[in-house]
């Protein structure tokens, strides 16, 4: 099964102490994308519209994209640190690189 994700302007709602909910609208560019989805997410996606927690299947799912952290950028977090300290033991390395389960955060495990 397929969808296709196209997403408006976000609005989210920021808490201040002299306006306790403003919101304001976050804009970027829009690209029209076709993708495939296993059923049952696209049936969470669906509940979340139903139930009010997502207001189209796109925003639903540029949710999700947002909240998964850019394992990139980790990536080289932890190569300045380690550079910065002047390199550590392989095995300390590996295991630094393990907690960031390249492998498993859709990217090669290749160099960034």
């Amino acid at each position: 099964m397929s969808a296709v994700a196209t997403v408006g302007p976000v609005v989210q709602t920021e808490t201040t102490e002299d306006a306790p909910q403003r919101t304001y609208a976050r804009t970027m560019a829009l690209k029209r994308v076709t993708i495939r989805v296993p059923e049952e997410l696209l049936a969470k996606a669906h509940r979340a519209m139903e139930e009010g927690r997502a207001a189209s299947v796109s925003a639903y799912f540029v949710k999700l994209a947002e909240l998964e952290p850019d394992w990139r950028d980790a990536r080289e977090v932890v190569d300045e640190m380690i550079a910065a300290i002047g390199g550590i033991d392989p095995e300390t390395e590996a295991w630094a690189r393990s907690v960031l389960d390249e492998d498993q955060a859709g990217e090669n495990a290749g160099p960034a």
